[in-house]
């Protein structure tokens, strides 16, 4: 799996902050970030939704992962909210916890793992609720200080990319 890493969008020698949740779309982001960019300041950001039962663990896992690869690792834990749309909750509190981090940290972007399978499912519920044209051109893949290097890269390549180099990765059931 080659990212769209050597790109203008990232500096060299930047410093970044990653959104990782330790499954393994985010885990391919930070190895091959570590691996074909290793020239970058990687902060590795965890947000605990506290959604699920396990998600103490899967924090654990990240940040255990962190440590062994030796990259900085910053996390939060949430508060369920006791209504709303859980979703659009949990979209907004994750980009603003990435945000401020980049803010405190003085990184140049934030970096998800937003892949091609991601892009489609969004535009097709996009289409389902009735959007307008805009909404069905999908993600960019720079927007603000949001880079989104694998939005080209298929969950199959992702899957391949994980198995060749044995990463290891905590399995969302959602």
């Amino acid at each position: 799996m080659k990212l769209q890493l050597e790109s203008k969008q990232i500096p060299k020698e930047g410093k970044v902050i990653v959104g990782c949740s330790g499954g393994r779309d985010s885990m391919a982001l930070v190895h091959a970030l570590m691996n074909q960019r290793p020239d970058l300041k990687i902060i590795v950001a965890h947000i605990d939704h506290n959604l699920r039962p396990d998600t103490k663990t899967t924090a654990e896992f990240t940040k255990g992962m962190m440590m062994r690869w030796q990259l900085d690792y910053v996390e939060t834990k949430l508060k369920k909210p006791e209504t709303g749309n859980i979703e659009e909750w949990g979209r907004q509190k994750r980009y603003e916890f990435l945000e401020k981090q980049m803010k405190k940290h003085k990184a140049d972007l934030v970096i998800t793992a937003h892949h091609q399978d991601d892009d489609w499912e969004s535009m097709f519920l996009h289409f389902l609720r009735g959007t307008r044209v805009k909404g069905l051109s999908g993600m960019q893949i720079m927007r603000e200080e949001i880079f989104r290097p694998m939005l080209f890269t298929s969950r199959a390549q992702i899957d391949e990319y994980i198995i060749h180099h044995e990463i290891p990765f905590n399995d969302d059931p959602t």
